[in-house]
C-alpha cells in the first residue's frame, strides 16, 4: 500500500485565485490496488430503478434489490450507482470473494446520495463488497438518528462470554472515497467481527447530536477482535464527538487497528454542549476498558483551532502499540497535542508536536523512541502534506498549515500522479460540493493554493441555532485534488 508522501515547508507569497464550477469527478484510472477486476459483470442501479429490472442501464435495478444479492452479482462484478437521491436505510448482504470483490461505484461524474442508513453484515450475510464514490447523509430524512455506515457487529452467541463465537463475521468491506457528513449518530461504525476491514479516501464531517450532557456521534466508532482494519487517508472534522474513537467496555476487542495518513480537525466544535463554546476538541480517543493489541498510528495530521482549550487526543491500555511520522498541532502551543496513558511496549518516535504531550508521571517522551520533535515556538514556515489516493491514481489530500497566514501557498502536487496535461480540480474539504477552488491543466507546476475567501458548508438537518462554523483559513486548510477526463 505505499504511496511516497510530500511533505514540505515554503515561504509563501500572491494573492487570491479565481474560482470555477464543476460536479465532483471520478478518475477512471486506477493504480494497482485500485484495478478493477478483470472480466467482471456490469450492472447498474438507479433512483428510479426496479426490483424486476435487468439491471442494465436502459433497466436498472432499485438499490434494495441489488444489495439483497440478487443471484446475477458475482464476485468480480461491478454495480453502478447512478445519479440522484436514493431514499431509506439499506442492508447489503452481498457476497463477493477474496480477490474479487463486488464493487458498488458511482458512475463517473455523477453524484449519488443515500438519505439512510449503509449496514453492511449487521449480523447477517455481506463480505468482500466495496463502497466506491458514495455520499450518505440521512439526518433528517430517517426516523431516529443513523449512522452513515454500520459494518459487521460485535455481539457473540453468548452474551455473558465475550469470548465466545462472534454473531456475524464480515471479511473484506471497504469503503473508499465517500463523503459521509449530517448523519445523525456516526460516520462509520465498524465493529469487532469486520475483518480486513478498510475505509480509505472517504469525508466525514457533522455527524452525530447533542445530548442533555454532550454531543454525542464520532466520525468513526471502532471495535475489532481479529482485524485487521485500516483507517487510512481521510479528512474528519466537526463531528459532534470524536473524530475517531477505538473504546469499548472490557468486553469489547480493540485489536490491530491502524489510522493512517488521517487528517483530524476541529471535531466536536459543532456541539452546542461540549464544543467550541466549551473549549472542547477531540481528534482520536483510543483507549477503552480492554487493552488493545498492535494498535498503530502512523503519519496522520491534526489541527485544533485557537478556540480549543482541551483537546483529546491519545492512546491508552495498549499493548506493542506504535505511534510514528504523525503531525499533532494546536493553534497555541499551550494545549496539549497528544496524551500518552497507560501502555505496555508502546513506541513513539519521529513525531512533530506543537502543544505539550502528556506522559504517565513516571515517564517523559524521550523514554518512549526517538526523533519526536516538540515545537516551543509558532512555526515561521508553511508545511504541506500531499497524501496520494490508492484508488484514485491523480487524486490527493493536500494538507496546509499556513503558519505565516499569506493569501496562498505553493504546493507542488506531482507526487498525486497527474499526467502533463491532464486536468484537474482542487476542492476543499470543509465545501466538497462548492465550486472548485482551483481548475486546470496539470503543467508540471506548483499549485498556488489560495487560503482566503473560503466558505463552510452549512451543517443539514439542524436547528437553526446550529450556525455555519468559521473556515479555518487562513491559518489551515485540506483540500482534496481530483483528476478531471
Amino acid at each position: 500500500m505505499g504511496h511516497s508522501v510530500s511533505t514540505r515547508a515554503i515561504s509563501l507569497a500572491g494573492l487570491g485565485v479565481i474560482l470555477a464550477i464543476s460536479a465532483a469527478v471520478q478518475a477512471a484510472d486506477a493504480p494497482a490496488m485500485g484495478t478493477m477486476p478483470a472480466g467482471g459483470g456490469q450492472w447498474h442501479v438507479a433512483p428510479d430503478g426496479k426490483p424486476d429490472g435487468k439491471g442494465t442501464k436502459e433497466s436498472p435495478w432499485d438499490l434494495a434489490t441489488v444489495l439483497a444479492g440478487p443471484a446475477e452479482a458475482k464476485p468480480g462484478d461491478t454495480i453502478w450507482m447512478h445519479a440522484g437521491e436514493y431514499k431509506g436505510n439499506q442492508q447489503c448482504r452481498l457476497k463477493g470473494a477474496a480477490g474479487k470483490p463486488i464493487i458498488v461505484r458511482v458512475a463517473k461524474g455523477e453524484r449519488a446520495t443515500l438519505r439512510g442508513n449503509l449496514k453492511i453484515g449487521f449480523n447477517f450475510p455481506g463480505e468482500y463488497v466495496w463502497f466506491w464514490g458514495l455520499e450518505i447523509a440521512n439526518r433528517g430524512f430517517v426516523q431516529g438518528n443513523e449512522d452513515a455506515v454500520s459494518i459487521s457487529n460485535s455481539e457473540t452467541k453468548d452474551a455473558n462470554d465475550p469470548n465466545s463465537p462472534l454473531k456475524s463475521v464480515n471479511p473484506g468491506i471497504k469503503i473508499i472515497n465517500c463523503v459521509l457528513h449530517d448523519n445523525g449518530v456516526m460516520g462509520v461504525s465498524t465493529w469487532g467481527g469486520a475483518e480486513d476491514n478498510e475505509v480509505n479516501g472517504c469525508i466525514i464531517y457533522n455527524n452525530g447530536a447533542d445530548g442533555p450532557d454532550r454531543g454525542h456521534g464520532h466520525g468513526f466508532y471502532i471495535q475489532s477482535v481479529k482485524g485487521p482494519k485500516l483507517i487510512k487517508d481521510n479528512v474528519v472534522f466537526r463531528n459532534f464527538n470524536q473524530g475517531s474513537q477505538l473504546y469499548g467496555s472490557k468486553k469489547a476487542f480493540r485489536n490491530n487497528v491502524t489510522h493512517e495518513g488521517n487528517v483530524f480537525f476541529n471535531n466536536s466544535e459543532i456541539s452546542l454542549v461540549g464544543g467550541k463554546a466549551q473549549g472542547d476538541c477531540s481528534h482520536m480517543w483510543l483507549e477503552g476498558g480492554r487493552w488493545a493489541e498492535n494498535p498503530r498510528v502512523i503519519n496522520n495530521c491534526t489541527y485544533a483551532g485557537p478556540w480549543a482549550r482541551a483537546v483529546n487526543n491519545l492512546i491508552g491500555n495498549s499493548n506493542n502499540g506504535e505511534v510514528k511520522g504523525n503531525y499533532f498541532v494546536t493553534a497555541d502551543n499551550a494545549v496539549e497535542a497528544f496524551s500518552i496513558h497507560n501502555n505496555t511496549g508502546l513506541k513513539v518516535s519521529d513525531n512533530t508536536f506543537y502543544g505539550h504531550v502528556g506522559t504517565p508521571a513516571d515517564k517523559k517522551l524521550a523514554d518512549f523512541g526517538a526523533n519526536n520533535v516538540v515545537l516551543t515556538a509558532r512555526p515561521a514556515e508553511a508545511k504541506y502534506f500531499v497524501r496520494p489516493n490508492d484508488y484514485e491514481k491523480g487524486r490527493a489530500n493536500i494538507t496546509i498549515y499556513n503558519w505565516p497566514k499569506k493569501d496562498k501557498v505553493a504546493v507542488d502536487i506531482a507526487p498525486a500522479g497527474l499526467k502533463r496535461g491532464q486536468g484537474y480540480e482542487l476542492r476543499d474539504a470543509q465545501n466538497f460540493y462548492g465550486k472548485p477552488v482551483l481548475a486546470g491543466k496539470f503543467d508540471g507546476k506548483a499549485l498556488e493554493v489560495p487560503m482566503t475567501g473560503l466558505t463552510v458548508a452549512a451543517p443539514e438537518g439542524l436547528p437553526a441555532t446550529y450556525k455555519t462554523p468559521e473556515h479555518t483559513a487562513p491559518e489551515f486548510g485540506v483540500f482534496v485534488l481530483l483528476p478531471v477526463d
